[in-house]
């Protein structure tokens, strides 16, 4: 029981410094930035809308990459837009 405790943390740890490594490559390659220029088409659009399509695309993006890699590249994102309204 010791060993599986054991091992389920060593991968909780790899698996959360793999979605901090694959948010600065976000960052580095620019990929977040590409990605607030696609999301500027949304400026339109009431707020609670904005707000429900970024719901929806996190959602969809942590079924294929870590909640920290999605957190650290939608919320400064989502922090740039609420800035220009």
């Amino acid at each position: 029981m010791i060993c599986l405790n054991l091992l389920l943390f060593q991968n909780r740890k790899y698996f959360t410094g793999g979605g901090f490594a694959l948010a600065e490559g976000a960052k580095v390659s620019g990929v977040s930035n590409w990605l607030k220029g696609q999301m500027k088409v949304f400026d339109a659009l009431p707020h609670m809308v904005v707000v429900f399509i970024v719901g929806i695309l996190s959602e969809f993006l942590t079924n294929f990459t870590a909640n920290v890699a999605v957190a650290n590249i939608v919320l400064p994102v989502a922090s740039e837009m609420v800035n220009n309204i």
